[in-house]
């Protein structure tokens, strides 16, 4: 196989696992309405130029690198999270009290200096 085609297949490969979504606690996830989901970055997605905030921990569990999603029971949930933008990375400490049923995206915010730039919580 050409050297080309099992680079592209392996970007495809990391592409999908950076789609993954991972449990934090004890979720049942079988009713949508009954959960919370919070978003970001995947780590493996922070090689991407530009800014971008990955979770590094819910609740003290360690968030997988191909993960973007984690879903939570209902309540108070502690991240550690990293906002990353060459050449500066800030590590964050955010709290989320999670609705049933809400969705939550973290993205990168700036201010007037470029860095570090630091994680903002938006409900979709």
């Amino acid at each position: 196989m050409p050297q080309i085609t099992r680079t592209l297949l392996a970007g495809a490969a990391l592409l999908i696992q950076s789609c993954a979504n991972q449990h934090i606690g004890n979720v049942d996830s079988s009713d949508p309405k009954r959960v919370a989901v919070i978003s970001a970055d995947s780590k493996l997605s922070s090689w991407l130029p530009g800014l971008v905030v990955v979770m590094k921990e819910v609740d003290g569990v360690t968030v997988a690198a191909s993960t973007h999603r984690v879903t939570v029971a209902p309540g108070l949930h502690k991240l550690t999270v990293e906002c990353q933008g060459a050449p500066a990375t800030n590590t964050q400490f955010l709290e989320i009290d999670a609705r049933p049923g809400a969705r939550y995206q973290l993205s990168p915010s700036i201010g007037r200096s470029a860095y570090p730039c630091k994680a903002v919580v938006e409900e979709k």
